[in-house]
């Protein structure tokens, strides 16, 4: 007996150890990503590295942008596709080949007569440069939604604050290393980027899989229909997603013109590894990340560093640009975390939610950066052209922040995805746990017992012995004082769901 025993903790560990081993590579993976993207955005590594200027990177950026906004909608609309294995297999390798081109060609295809061209320059160096970086915008989209799988396995795990919180020290750790590496070795390891973020990928799944309910990936492509009504935006997100776009894409114009370029990137690298271990902190403090706090500071930090731009030039602009491009990064992973608490509602539409959802975004950084490129030209013509974009631009966040505010509690937040009834037994099982203090083993046998599974069918389900489900449930029991699971699952059904308060 004492053996056996011996042998179920022993699974127990091993399957606590895969779930721990899955979230640290998932973590460093995701991180890489995100990193990727970073240097596309806000950085001049690739394009400064292919003799290009400020002009035509932002001409080279809105290409990649157009891209993957015409990308976007086509792979939601193929969601039932992207959540089977083929679907699967396709993204990972569109991304691994599509991403690097934008970095391949600035190796391979640098641009020396841009100095003397005109804004839109036609040489065929610079139509090579074009054309890759379409198609790196394209692979940007597939790997957006062959990550998703990821965002589902964190919907389901009590600690997914403090993962999106560690993931963001790991992309902002990678970006400024890539900030003290010579411009020709930060583009080739930018180029490898993709490649390895799709192997942590592999390695994470294969551990989440086996010891988390509902995350393994379909061998074919499900036969029933979506319900629609359950992976849907709320217009307010959607709003504040486009605003944020256009704020990032405004700043990051700013931050990436002119002479203090090098500069310019040092210093937004270190504003976001100082932004990302402040999240880190706060949200081991906290427990989670306090997002209606956050949505509330979101106006006045944009209009602290707006503001300023209007009154200073050079690189005291683009040092306000740098700090509020990192205040807004620090938003959009509390924006995460709040679509990641939904991922019970949405996880059949996840592929759906995030391409939608991004589109918006797309778009922003999209009129962003013309409105910043379009004022930086026209100074030389009026002094005042960038002041008015700035002031603009705090009237428009302004107004977008009313509205998302409107309706709202002070410390509220936004409603991602329409909530389904799974939506509402998640949620009950969470505020069930947190009440009674379950472990997170614990959690995962009340989402079966709740549902009147018995000991055996638990055991099936999470992989482990009869015996031990019997112990969890016993456990269970005598943590919340009653004696059987007709006493639980009314206890859990009398849950308001609708309770406003931030979950571990």
């Amino acid at each position: 007996m004492a053996e056996k025993s011996k042998k179920e903790m022993t699974f127990e560990l091993s399957a606590e150890g895969a779930r721990a081993q899955g979230l640290v590579v998932g973590c460093v993976g995701y991180g890489l990503f995100l990193s990727w993207m970073w240097i596309i955005y806000f950085s001049n590594f690739a394009v400064s590295y292919a003799g290009m200027d400020a002009d035509h990177a932002l001409q080279l950026r809105i290409i990649m942008l157009a891209a993957l906004g015409i990308a976007l909608p086509i792979l939601g609309a193929c969601e039932r596709f992207f959540v089977s294995r083929r679907g699967i297999a396709v993204s990972a390798l569109a991304s691994v080949f599509l991403c690097p081109l934008a970095s391949v060609a600035a190796l391979l295809f640098p641009c020396e007569c841009t100095s003397q061209c005109a804004y839109s320059c036609q040489c065929a160096a610079m139509l090579a440069q074009g054309v890759a970086w379409a198609f790196s915008g394209i692979g940007y989209a597939f790997l957006m939604i062959y990550w998703v799988w990821f965002l589902v396995a964190l919907g389901k795990m009590p600690n997914h604050s403090l993962v999106i919180a560690s993931t963001m020290v790991v992309s902002s750790a990678v970006f400024f290393s890539a900030t003290l590496l010579l411009p020709s070795v930060s583009v080739a390891v930018h180029a490898l980027l993709p490649a390895l973020s799709v192997i942590c990928s592999m390695f994470s799944h294969r551990r989440l899989a086996t010891v988390t309910v509902g995350i393994a990936i379909k061998k074919a492509v499900p036969e029933r229909d979506f319900d629609v009504a359950s992976g849907r935006l709320s217009k307010k997100t959607l709003t504040m997603t486009w605003f944020s776009g256009v704020a990032l894409g405004f700043c990051g114009h700013t931050v990436t013109t002119g002479f203090y370029i090098a500069w310019a990137d040092m210093v937004l690298s270190a504003l976001f590894v100082v932004a990302s271990v402040a999240m880190f902190f706060a949200v081991r403090r906290h427990g989670g990340y306090r997002y209606g706090d956050l949505l509330w500071l979101y106006v006045p930090v944009a209009t602290f560093c707006l503001i300023p731009m209007c009154l200073v030039s050079g690189m005291g602009r683009a040092l306000f640009a740098c700090i509020l491009i990192a205040a807004l990064t620090a938003y959009s992973f509390a924006d995460l975390d709040m679509l990641v608490k939904d991922m019970s509602s949405a996880a059949s539409h996840i592929t759906k939610v995030m391409a939608f959802g991004r589109i918006g975004n797309v778009l922003g950084l999209a009129v962003g950066w013309l409105v910043a490129g379009f004022a930086f030209r026209m100074e030389s013509l009026r002094p005042d052209a960038f002041v008015v974009a700035c002031l603009g631009l705090v009237l428009v966040l302004v107004a977008a922040s009313t509205y998302m505010f409107r309706g709202l509690g002070f410390l509220s937040a936004p409603t991602v995805v329409t909530r389904t009834a799974d939506d509402r037994y998640e949620r009950q099982c969470f505020l069930f746990a947190k009440k009674y203090g379950l472990t997170e083993r614990q959690l995962d046998v009340l989402r079966l017992l709740g549902r009147g599974r018995t000991a055996l069918t638990i055991q099936d389900k999470l992989f482990i012995s009869e015996s031990t489900a019997k112990t969890h449930i016993y456990n269970i029991y005598q943590k919340v004082g009653i004696h059987t699971q007709r006493e639980l699952m009314e206890l859990l059904d009398a849950v308001n769901p609708n309770v406003d308060e931030t979950l571990f």
